[in-house]
């Protein structure tokens, strides 16, 4: 979705390869009143941020490591943090309890 809403924003603004979108830019091409319109923000609240033309989004490192035990490295590529997924292995932490509420 993410994705989506910064390739509309760069159409329809004449963008290119490389502009940095902002947050309040991109959200308003996502679906009004979604929790990600709203604030910008994953499900467990870490802000995506600015984004980049023609570059693909990324998991939010913290949300890697919390979700990374239920969900191989095959799961996380290509939206993993740069440097997250090194020699097979992911970045690893015990669940936190809202991710134990999200997850179970």
């Amino acid at each position: 979705m993410i994705d989506s809403a910064v390739d509309q924003y760069a159409i329809e603004t004449n963008r290119k390869t490389g502009d940095v979108v902002k947050v309040a830019d991109w959200t308003n091409y996502l679906k009004k009143g979604s929790l990600l319109y709203n604030n910008g923000n994953s499900l467990l609240g870490t802000a995506y941020g600015d984004q980049t033309v023609d570059t693909i989004p990324r998991v939010p490192t913290s949300d890697l490591a919390v979700l990374s035990d239920v969900a191989g490295t095959g799961f996380w590529s290509p939206y993993a943090p740069q440097g997250a997924i090194q020699f097979g292995k992911i970045l690893r932490r015990k669940f936190s309890p809202a991710a134990r509420f999200l997850l179970f």
